[in-house]
């Protein structure tokens, strides 16, 4: 998993109805399930009444995983399966607000999810995975 989060800072230009932007990207995370940290952002060193907005970006890549699914029972069974990752965003200093200017309080996330249709065992052994059998799919 690859993970970043970027922060652009608006400021107000002396005299200007223009703003200048500064960007910031900082990229975290092992490859590690429950990963977290405290992440700083320096970019700006102005005057804070020149300080206009602070808009904060997710973006969260995720590569590979796979699920498979052995029907031990004697009934067909239908098993919806999900997998992958979630980012959520807070802050011990600062209110984070959405456009709205509504508190953001949701996570970001990436999931795959699928319904899978398992007949039933086929004559494999609990425990035993029966790839390509009717009882099984990944």
């Amino acid at each position: 998993m690859k993970s970043a989060i970027i922060v652009a800072a608006a400021t107000a230009v002396a005299g200007s109805a223009a703003a200048l932007t500064q960007s910031q990207t900082l990229m975290f995370g092992p490859q590690a399930p429950q990963f977290s940290g405290a992440l700083t952002f320096d970019q700006f060193n102005g005057n804070l009444a020149d300080l206009t907005s602070i808009q904060i970006s997710f973006e969260i890549s995720v590569s590979g995983g796979e699920a498979s699914l052995d029907n031990d029972g004697t009934t067909a069974a239908s098993v919806d399966v999900d997998f992958g990752t979630e980012l959520s965003l807070s802050s011990s200093d600062v209110s984070l607000i959405d456009l709205t200017f509504d508190p953001i309080s949701g996570n970001v996330s990436v999931i795959n999810s699928a319904t899978i249709n398992l007949d039933a065992n086929d004559g494999d052994d609990i425990s035993q995975f029966d790839a390509g059998g009717p009882d099984f799919d990944t």
